[in-house]
């Protein structure tokens, strides 16, 4: 085992997680817990499989099994129930009146003989009224004193059965030895088993026994499935009996219990980490502070979401490419391909999602990183719509072709793909604002915006203070090389450059560069005053960005760019003013310190540039010791104890700051007078 190449893997490591403290740390958890809950609970009611709604894709066995239908095997059984008839009994105790009922009937037979036959068929269906109208006609034409011999002779011969079923055969018996023609022996039964049949019951207990005996035999229906077979296909109707197939398989299983839980949890938390390690190993330069943390967990659940609600509808249709996209613009193109594809891992592996859905999403992922990283300004985003839909449209394209399908049978994939990439680029353009606004994180086209020099902040500072401005432009240009050496945020600290010193505009003609024909207005005012105008700049102009909409993190460079830094110039003056009591926190900005690596850049830029601009004459000579002398007070000074900037780095931008002013103010060939020529 190679221990060396170990070690060297723990020693990346080590500085890795001595980052992950305190509220960095406990957001990673927060965003893990929240995908993990989103999957945990969204997965379970994924509305594709549903019985009684379509399925979109074709669900296929993950394994050879023998399934017990219990569905089937239920409805088998409930079957040879219902085929038992209940079992129907005549209490003993009930004969005599049953006897009775049927000799009243004979009685009125021999009674009604005179009526008219219409009238007299009608009074004898009252009295026996399960008996039709042929019967009672029958009965009629027979010899009612014979009937009720028959009759007496039959409930003697009758035993004590009580089971309706039982005596009918026994009447059926009896009569057939009667001397009865056949009509007659028919309508006699009838009468006789009617009267039994209304005073009979069921017998509960008796019919329970005969239909558990009717279902013991029966054996369980036992499906077969075999590893690979499709068990529903794409657009059928999902059955019961195919959901229970599915849930036994495991395919329809909610995620249930806290084991299940906790592993979403902890595979969430180990995507999120690798792609922490990643970010931090391969781009040093990417901060990912408490807004980009929102925005991630943000993202991430609007994607499952997309992806659980919009999937029933096609896999083609999800705008999974308006995530990437976003993710591309507020970090990296890098950052958005590695995060969106490990999100598209995440949710297809835990989801069951088709091989198709997994393709388009990976598809969207690139889409999304690949068109995002050429977007210069805001109108950029409207052209991703056209490149987004021909992407999509040859995607899918490409699957068919692979697939084996019919193109011409795939017009509706094609609309979908083409309205899909209408569909991100139109929720990227739409999100982005709200993004940059409520959560507060600077996307690179926010910094853009601010970039311009028709910003209305910008053109003012032109306008009222152009020394200032021009002051500014040089500090940009400083700032922005040093943060490329340091692997800074470059483009944050030039734009912060640009507006740094806005709180100037208040009073610009208080400061050196905006004055004119050499009229100094700090001549006439005391030390202190002076004092109190230079450091009002910088609560002016926090005060004066914010009401330009200007984003936190350029206010705060711009309310740290001079830290606690010492006005040496007019506190020396006050020194020598005679006065006996000078407080040297009078001529001290109030801070606070820089805090951000951009915010030290800006501030070393800034100090340089001035103390360049105050020095006469040709400076090359006095270019490193000057820089050099600046760069030693701020730190002897505290100004950089609260920035994570090292030694190291400070060296660097030294170095680059020496480079970019030598080459400002090198030796510049004195041309002769060529009035002085033509005299010669």
């Amino acid at each position: 085992m190679n221990f060396s190449r170990f070690g060297s893997l723990l020693g990346q490591l080590k500085p890795f997680w001595s980052r992950f403290k305190g509220e960095e740390l406990f957001s990673y958890l927060l965003i893990a817990f929240l995908l993990a809950a989103l999957l945990y609970n969204l997965r379970g009611v994924y509305p594709t499989l549903t019985v009684g709604k379509m399925v979109p894709f074709d669900v296929v066995s993950p394994k050879d099994a023998q399934i017990v239908n219990k569905v089937a095997t239920e409805e088998l059984k409930i079957q040879r129930e219902r085929a038992v008839p209940d079992v129907l009994v005549v209490t003993y105790d009930k004969f005599g009146s049953i006897h009775d009922s049927i000799n009243y009937f004979l009685s009125n037979l021999e009674s009604t003989k005179n009526l008219p036959e219409a009238q007299r068929v009608a009074k004898l269906k009252d009295i026996a009224p399960f008996l039709t109208e042929r019967d009672i006609e029958t009965l009629i034409s027979s010899n009612p004193k014979e009937l009720e011999a028959d009759t007496n002779k039959i409930f003697a011969l009758l035993q004590k059965e009580e089971r309706l079923d039982v005596l009918s055969n026994r009447v059926a018996s009896i009569i057939s030895s009667l001397k009865l023609d056949p009509d007659t022996s028919q309508a006699f039964m009838n009468l006789i088993l009617g009267y039994f049949r209304i005073n009979a019951t069921i017998d509960n207990k008796l019919t329970n026994e005969l239909k558990q005996k009717a279902i013991e035999g029966i054996a369980p229906v036992v499906i077969d499935v075999k590893k690979g077979q499709i068990l529903v296909r794409s657009g059928e109707i999902l059955t019961p009996e195919k959901a229970y197939l599915l849930k036994e398989l495991g395919i329809m299983d909610n995620l249930s219990g806290v084991r299940n839980f906790v592993s979403l949890f902890f595979f969430s938390a180990l995507m999120l980490f690798a792609f922490r390690f990643i970010v931090y190993n391969f781009s040093p330069k990417i901060t990912l502070d408490r807004g980009h943390l929102i925005v991630l967990g943000a993202l991430s659940s609007v994607y499952i979401l997309f992806v659980f609600v919009l999937f029933p509808i096609s896999p083609i249709i999800v705008p999974l490419a308006s995530i990437s996209l976003l993710l591309s613009l507020i970090f990296t193109p890098a950052v958005s391909l590695l995060y969106s594809v490990i999100l598209s891992i995440l949710v297809f592996f835990f989801g069951n999602f088709s091989l198709l859905g997994f393709y388009m999403a990976v598809i969207s992922a690139f889409a999304g990183a690949f068109f995002g990283r050429g977007i210069q300004r805001r109108g950029d985003l409207s052209d991703t719509a056209f490149l987004f839909s021909l992407t999509f449209f040859l995607a899918v394209l490409l699957w068919d072709v692979w697939s084996g399908i019919n193109v011409l049978d795939s017009l509706s994939q094609f609309a979908f793909a083409i309205a899909n990439g209408f569909l991100s680029s139109i929720a990227a353009m739409g999100a982005l604002p709200y993004i940059e606004s409520t959560v507060g994180v600077l996307s690179p086209l926010k910094l853009m915006d601010l970039s311009n020099p028709s910003h209305p902040l910008l053109k003012r500072l032109q306008m009222e203070a152009p020394g200032t401005y021009h002051h500014s432009i040089i500090v940009a240009n400083l700032a922005e090389t040093a943060a490329e050496e340091i692997n800074a945020d470059p483009l944050l600290a030039r734009v912060a450059s640009y507006y740094h010193d806005v709180g100037k505009l208040k009073r610009p003609q208080f400061f050196v560069e905006n004055q004119k024909n050499g009229v100094n207005l700090h001549s006439e005012i005391s030390p202190w005053l002076s004092a109190t105008i230079l450091i009002s700049h910088v609560k002016d102009g926090v005060e004066i960005a914010k009401s330009y909409g200007i984003p936190d993190k350029i206010l705060d460079i711009i309310s740290q760019h001079h830290g606690t830094s010492l006005i040496v110039f007019f506190y020396h003056k006050a020194l020598q003013s005679g006065f006996s009591e000078v407080e040297e926190k009078d001529f001290r900005y109030p801070g606070p310190l820089p805090k951000t690596k951009e915010a030290a850049i800006v501030m070393l830029a800034d100090a340089v540039e001035a103390a360049v601009r105050a020095s006469s004459g040709s400076v090359s000579p006095k270019i490193d010791s000057l820089v050099d002398r600046i760069f030693k007070n701020k730190l002897e000074d505290g100004q950089l104890s609260e920035s994570p900037i090292t030694l190291q780095e400070l060296l660097r931008i030294k170095e680059v700051f020496i480079r970019l002013f030598i080459g400002s103010f090198h030796q510049r060939i004195e041309y002769p007078d060529l009035a002085n020529l033509n005299r010669k």
